[in-house]
């Protein structure tokens, strides 16, 4: 289901790129959520970017994580973003 929804959201980000390559949806977790998680790439207003994007279901909210840069930028600046992405704690709703 996590793939599902995530394909949906990068068709918006598709839609906004030329040179738009995708990967598949690779099945992870966020703190202790199934997930899904894609990688991309392409050009916006004739800047190289790239993205990564993850989507997780928690009883019936979907949350949407995605952080995205110019391919120019330092390599740290996205490795931190997806090291927090990944390192999110979620609310369950039971006050854990």
């Amino acid at each position: 289901m996590t793939a599902r929804y995530l394909l949906q959201f990068l068709e918006g980000i598709a839609r906004s790129r030329e040179a738009y390559v995708q990967t598949s949806p690779e099945a992870t977790v966020l703190d202790g959520f199934p997930a899904a998680k894609a990688t991309w790439s392409g050009r916006a207003r004739g800047i190289d970017v790239h993205g990564v994007m993850y989507v997780v279901i928690i009883g019936t909210t979907i949350l949407q994580f995605h952080t995205q840069d110019a391919v120019s930028a330092p390599a740290s600046d996205m490795r931190e973003a997806v090291q927090a992405i990944e390192h999110v704690r979620l609310d369950r709703g039971d006050g854990r």
